[in-house]
This record gives C-alpha cells, structure tokens and sequence, in this order.
C-alpha cells in the first residue's frame, strides 16, 4: 500500500525543522522559565551582594562619624536583605526543578552525578 504523501511545508518551516509538540513544549517552556528563574536569582545574590560590599559599606565609611557608619551601613544592609533572600530562594528553587528535569541524564551519564555534586549550588 502506498503512503500519501507528506504535506507541503514552508521554507521557513523547513528552516526550524521539526517542532515539539504538546507537552513536549511545555515540558521545554518550563525548562527555559526555570533556567531563567535560576540566573536570575544568582545575579541579584551576586551582583547585590557585590554592590552592598562595595557601595553600602563603602558609603558607610565616607561618614565621619563612626556611630554613624555603623547605623548607614546596618540601614542599607537591612533593606537589600528581604531581596537577597528572594534571589537566593529563586536561584535554588529554579536549580532543583532543573536538576529534577535532568534526573534521567544524572542518573545514565557517566560522570554527570560527581560533576552535579561538586558544583556549587
């Protein structure tokens, strides 16, 4: 028996190939909005523990009054703090619904479960 043939397609469906389909896109959709969610929280605990090292602390010591100092940096440090713990809690939230995603391939590639342990968080 003879197959029909296949439909018509685009050039630019041929471009992109072959798409994912129904919860294959959405499995690779939540991926990406983990991943995003991951760097995400690691560039605000990096970048605002970086700032907060550098302009808080160093805003502080600019006053002459050292009871003072103690007082601006303490206030600038307890504002980012809230935030910092947000950017933690993201970082790690989207770091163990990735690491849960790639189950599999931790489990059957060698070497992937030593190098996803020793990697830091």
């Amino acid at each position: 028996m003879e197959r029909p043939p296949a439909p018509l397609r685009t050039p630019l469906e041929l471009l992109q190939g072959e798409q994912p389909k129904g919860n294959e896109r959405h499995r690779i959709h939540r991926q990406h909005r983990c991943r995003t969610l991951h760097y995400l929280g690691l560039a605000a605990w990096f970048g605002g523990s970086l700032m907060g090292a550098t302009g808080v602390n160093g805003a502080a010591a600019a006053v002459e009054d050292p009871t003072q100092r103690l007082r601006v940096a303490n206030s600038g440090w307890a504002r980012w703090t809230p935030l910092n713990l947000a950017g933690i809690a993201a970082h790690l939230a989207g770091g163990a619904v990735l690491t849960g995603a790639n189950k599999g391939r931790l489990a059957g590639q060698q070497g992937m479960a030593a190098t996803a342990r020793s990697r830091p968080p």
